[in-house]
């Protein structure tokens, strides 16, 4: 199975480093203000071992897999029955999830198996 996440570009794609501020990259348009940006629909996996959490850099090929990524909120395995796979306590599926950053936690807006 390949496993692509699109999700760390766009997070990183988000963010600019600069020198000084004349430098410093804005975002009039408030990337992870759910108020003034629109959700992207983005393929990802999605992990759990203690908590639901996005994955947003490699994933480890293992049985079952690992990754780390940020938390995530509105998450419920419930609605995903057949669409993921387990081994003991761990869940994890590639799903097409829109969603926004708050503070450290990803919030689900729309999800749906990939």
């Amino acid at each position: 199975m390949r496993y692509a996440v699109p999700l760390a570009a766009l997070l990183l794609a988000a963010t600019a480093c600069s020198s000084g501020p004349e430098d410093r990259a804005t975002d009039p348009g408030g990337v992870g203000d759910r108020a003034t940006s629109s959700p992207i629909p983005v393929p990802a996996i999605v992990m759990d071992v203690e908590r639901p959490e996005l994955c947003t850099g490699p994933v480890a090929e293992s049985w079952p897999p690992q990754c780390d990524g940020p938390a995530i909120r509105r998450w419920r395995w419930a609605d995903f029955e057949g669409d993921y796979q387990r081994v003991g306590d761990v869940r994890w599926g590639e799903f097409v999830i829109e969603g926004y950053l708050d503070g450290d936690e990803f919030v689900v807006t729309s999800a749906e198996p990939a």
